[in-house]
């Protein structure tokens, strides 16, 4: 299915209307992990494959704006607009079905030169990219901007490690979120990030989740700026430039490795050869912080990094997407 012609999504009846609390949230989830939800999402498809969203807006909707399901595979999320949902932007995937196999995976999708922006307006525990469980994802080249809260999220449970057990497996594996650029979010809510990632994000660095060449900046909630947070294992933080984040620090946190074949005190996490105020030199065992950058100003970031960050050119155009006046 190819939705590859100019769409607006945006909510069916009085254009104001406020919803009431209760139906703004999705029913509770099935995992195993503890409470995660979604908001239902005004375009929503489950058990999906090549399917493409391109050159489309999402914009004044009561919900999350497009939510693609478990069993989603290789879909293209490319050159839209989300804004001012009440929820979250693009939701990927879910996390009641840790260990999905063949069809019922989400896997092999691209989320890719999108402009995700005011959001949510609502519903502020909503995220901008929000990714559940998922193998061989692409979040790249989208710009990301004035979030209430986290601006990417991917994965989930964590929380067994707040216990001391064993983490639960799932089949996440090879997440690349890269060449994003972000900024000015967390400007209503804490504890989240630009990119927070949760639990089990492969099974060695090698196919774990890729933090790469990212520039992230304004961040006003406390936090961490990419944030891995309860269980993240294996994942890689390379090349990224951060700045102007306030008191929020450019990575974090360490946190013990439970696993029971671990050979590290904490989960292994790889951070290298990023430019950024506010960073953590110092490793510890699983740990590898080296070859960092502190700096003091935006344009100590190589112009590289800079220059590649974001919209690809052919995008650019979506930074001044204006809606259209409503007919009369």
């Amino acid at each position: 299915v190819d939705f590859v012609f100019p769409r607006i999504f945006r909510r069916v009846g009085v254009a104001d209307r406020v919803l009431p609390a209760t139906q703004g949230c999705a029913e509770q989830s099935n995992s195993p992990y503890g409470a995660w939800t979604q908001e239902p999402a005004a375009v929503s498809l489950t058990s999906d494959q090549d399917v493409q969203f391109t050159n489309s807006a999402f914009v004044h909707l009561g919900s999350a704006g497009l939510g693609l399901g478990n069993g989603t595979q290789k879909a293209v999320v490319r050159g839209n607009v989300f804004t001012d949902t009440s929820g979250s932007g693009i939701q990927l995937g879910n996390v009641d079905m840790p260990t999905a196999t063949g069809a019922a995976q989400t896997r092999d999708n691209t989320i890719a030169d999108n402009h995700v922006f005011n959001v949510p307006v609502e519903y502020h525990g909503g995220v901008g990219i929000d990714v559940g469980y998922a193998a061989n994802s692409s979040i790249v080249h989208n710009q990301v901007d004035h979030t209430a809260y986290t601006a990417i999220s991917i994965g989930w449970g964590g929380w067994p490690d707040k216990e001391a057990e064993t983490p639960r497996p799932n089949f996440t594996h090879d997440n690349s979120i890269s060449n994003n650029l972000i900024f000015s979010h967390m400007s209503l809510l804490n504890d989240g990030g630009a990119i927070y990632t949760q639990g089990l994000t492969g099974t060695s660095l090698a196919n774990g989740e890729k933090v790469r060449g990212n520039v992230i900046h304004d961040q006003v909630g406390k936090g961490h700026v990419v944030y891995t947070d309860n269980g993240c294992t294996f994942e890689s933080i390379l090349g990224n430039g951060i700045y102007n984040t306030g008191a929020a620090n450019a990575w974090g946190s360490a946190h013990h490795d439970y696993r029971p074949d671990a050979s590290t005190t904490n989960d292994p996490t790889d951070i290298e050869n990023n430019y950024w105020m506010n960073g953590v030199t110092k490793g510890s065992s699983g740990v590898t912080i080296k070859n960092n950058t502190a700096i003091t100003a935006a344009s100590q970031i190589p112009a590289s990094i800079v220059a590649n960050a974001g919209l690809e050119a052919a995008y650019k155009n979506l930074l001044k997407w204006t809606q259209a006046p409503s007919p009369k």
